[in-house]
């Protein structure tokens, strides 16, 4: 949320600076080549910011209603720079295997359910542990899950989760 805040103030002030430069007379009098620049230069450094700010994630969950309304408030909330939905723990591995073999960038977080077939939240967290590639460290697993058992979250956390959150 501070992110976002600061954002709009930042695109806030930028509207503002264009505003005084452009309905103030005597500043559009004086305006040079130097100081549309410069503005240009501020608007494109918070783009890039605000582009920086995006996450590519996967997310893992065989609920196919959930995965597409998480697409829409994932996608409206201007945080993700690219998505990829797979429907078990398997294809995860799958997809992060083929990522890392083809030395594609991977996601920085990942968002998992744990009730799933085939492959289950606690089964890919395992082997997600003995894959090796770089940035490993920086993957953030998020647990998003409908199990209300306190042993989930306590076996989640031994696992190494950080985030853990119910549906």
């Amino acid at each position: 949320i501070e992110d976002i805040n600061q954002e709009e103030e930042n695109h806030e002030a930028a509207r503002e600076a264009w505003n005084r430069l452009l309905h103030d007379r005597h500043s559009f009098n004086v305006l040079d080549n130097r100081d549309i620049r410069g503005v240009h230069q501020k608007l494109t450094t918070q783009r890039q910011e605000t582009e920086m700010a995006k996450k590519r994630i996967l997310l893992v969950d065989n609920d196919k209603l959930l995965n597409h309304i998480n697409q829409k408030i994932l996608a409206g909330s201007g945080v993700v720079n690219e998505l990829h939905i797979v429907s078990n723990g398997k294809e995860a591995i799958d997809y992060l295997h083929s990522r890392i073999e083809k030395q594609y960038v991977l996601p920085e977080v990942i968002i998992l359910d744990l009730d799933m077939p085939v492959m289950n939240g606690f089964q890919f967290i395992d082997e997600f542990q003995k894959l090796t590639f770089p940035g490993k460290s920086d993957v953030k697993i998020v647990v998003f899950t409908a199990s209300s058992n306190p042993k989930d979250k306590q076996k989640a956390i031994a696992k190494g989760v950080k985030y853990y959150l119910d549906k």
